[in-house]
């Protein structure tokens, strides 16, 4: 009894927002193993909670992927979006995911997009940065 109890109370929590990246490595040319570089695909796959917006961002501000709704991007099941891009240039990358608020905080700049999901009350989750060379 009373491991159908602990069954149905982990069922009704919330399950965790997941945020999975990983890099397919293309070219050959490293100055050490495991460092990204240009041409590399970076592959960032996203369960939130509730309504999720994921994005990709360079570290001059830019946006360079973003799902829903965005080139590179897939929908799966259970709410999975995912993002696969070549990582064009040598600067940091960093991922985002916005989870929990029924919509996305507005396009623009790295710093315009995470102040306005704070505002929003909506959970951030940032991913290290990416270092890109």
């Amino acid at each position: 009894m009373a491991a159908a109890a602990a069954a149905v109370v982990w069922m009704l929590l919330p399950r965790a927002p997941e945020l999975a990246v990983a890099v397919r490595y293309i070219s050959n040319t490293r100055s050490a193993p495991g460092e990204v570089v240009i041409g590399d695909q970076l592959v960032v796959t996203a369960r939130p909670r509730e309504i999720g917006d994921l994005r990709v961002y360079r570290s001059d501000g830019v946006l360079v992927a973003r799902c829903p709704n965005g080139p590179g991007c897939t929908g799966g099941s259970r709410g999975a979006q995912t993002i696969e891009i070549t990582l064009d240039a040598p600067m940091q990358y960093q991922v985002i995911l916005v989870d929990g608020t029924n919509a996305a905080p507005p396009d623009g700049t790295l710093d315009v997009y995470l102040e306005a999901a704070r505002a929003m009350k909506a959970r951030v989750t940032l991913y290290p940065l990416i270092d890109v060379h």
